[in-house]
């Protein structure tokens, strides 16, 4: 690439990364990943654990082809990168990243799932087919989808948390892989997913006719706005993420505060609407005269606990606390579930005077199920006292759309 070339694609590529930064998050976001031998992996690598997303980015400033010419020009460039990259990925290669918090060695052995973006920057409307461009793009090694960045912006609607984007993603594929979607529809393909409960068509539908995000947001209006509401939850666990940015001392080969922000972003939004809502409830209890609440959620994408625990006493108090609850839960569910996993433990310090208001995170602690073997009878009877035996507690449905009741 020449250097002009490479100068008028910079700033489509910080476009994009800030897209992401504010969608998905600037802390699993990565920008210009290379190999040790200097090698780009990616415009961005989007790293959450065991996922990892390769996009690159095509902007065109000025160009003697048409625009569709353009497209199917850069899509095919971008497929071809993609590809290679993977290869480097899944090769064994030393790969790097670094952003504005982590510097850091790409876990490649502990990456499953891999797929492909390429986002095409650009004034005007193209509707080309990727496969038109490419055509053998749906059979590559890794997934590749190709879109606009307008299609980008219009996913960030309904899509905001990495999980959300990957299930889309997967589903999305399974559906390009039999019948294309051009450039530039991307809101009518996500209106025609959420109308039908996050499911794609099993037949061929032509997106460029087709009114499905009006139909979405008016046959859906009630039903958006209360799950929009409900979502408001799920800002704390948003800001949660966000509380262990500058946390770098080591856990294994991966920073500490890497490792919490990855569990925490694993969770959906509607995921972290529930536990939101639970958070917001301890604060209520508080209100109402409690001086401590605790709970757990197990992750769905980790299968990792997570232990909440809230109380008005001191520091200290709490910061034993919740290493205690985080063990005594791992003790309960090695005991039932022969649980293989982790639990992650957090703990808020609230205010004893009105209004009440929570002080902030005092602690926050990881513990693996290999720390709490072997336990003693004291200790499991303690942890059933505490959470239950095996036939308490049943998982919390997690809905798209909550009932009215909500």
């Amino acid at each position: 690439m020449s250097a002009v070339k490479e100068n008028e694609g910079r700033p489509g590529e910080r476009k994009v990364q800030r897209f992401f930064d504010a969608n998905i998050g600037n802390i699993i976001t990565f920008p210009n990943a290379k190999t040790k031998s200097n090698a780009q992996i990616a415009d961005l690598l989007v790293w959450l654990n065991w996922k990892a997303l390769l996009v690159e980015v095509k902007t065109r400033i000025s160009s003697k082809v048409t625009l569709d010419q353009w497209v199917k020009e850069r899509v095919a460039d971008a497929a071809n990168q993609i590809t290679k990259s993977y290869a480097r990925c899944v090769g064994g290669e030393q790969i790097y990243v670094n952003n504005d918090f982590y510097n850091v060695r790409f876990d490649d052995k502990g990456v499953a799932f891999y797929s492909g973006l390429i986002v095409l920057n650009y004034e005007g409307t193209s509707n080309v087919l990727p496969s038109v461009a490419v055509s053998d793009i749906y059979r590559r090694s890794i997934p590749i989808h190709a879109i606009s960045y307008d299609d980008l912006a219009h996913l960030s609607h309904e899509i905001d948390t990495f999980p959300d984007l990957r299930y889309y993603l997967k589903d999305r594929f399974d559906y390009i892989k039999k019948y294309d979607i051009p450039l530039g529809v991307e809101k009518e393909v996500i209106g025609r997913y959420k109308l039908f409960n996050n499911r794609f068509p099993d037949n061929y539908v032509n997106f460029q006719t087709s009114k499905f995000w009006r139909e979405y947001q008016t046959v859906m209006e009630e039903a958006i706005e209360r799950r929009n509401a409900h979502n408001e939850h799920g800002t704390f666990i948003d800001g949660l993420e966000e509380a262990f940015r500058h946390k770098r001392k080591l856990h294994g080969s991966i920073p500490l505060g890497l490792s919490f922000a990855w569990e925490l972003g694993a969770m959906s939004r509607r995921e972290r609407a529930i536990v939101g809502e639970r958070i917001d409830g301890a604060k209520l209890r508080f209100e109402r005269g409690g001086n401590r609440r605790y709970f757990s959620f197990q992750n769905p994408s980790t299968t990792n606990w997570l232990v909440f625990v809230f109380s008005n006493g001191s520091s200290e108090e709490l910061c034993r606390e919740v290493e205690q609850l985080t063990r005594l839960k791992l003790i309960k569910e090695a005991q039932f579930h022969d649980f293989e996993f982790a639990a992650y433990g957090f703990a808020f310090q609230v205010s004893r005077t009105h209004p009440i208001r929570l002080l902030g995170l005092r602690r926050a602690t990881v513990i693996s199920p290999d720390a709490v073997t072997p336990y003693s009878d004291a200790e499991l009877e303690a942890a059933i006292s505490i959470w239950g035996d095996k036939h308490v507690g049943l998982p919390i449905p997690i809905l798209e759309f909550p009932p009215s009741e909500y």
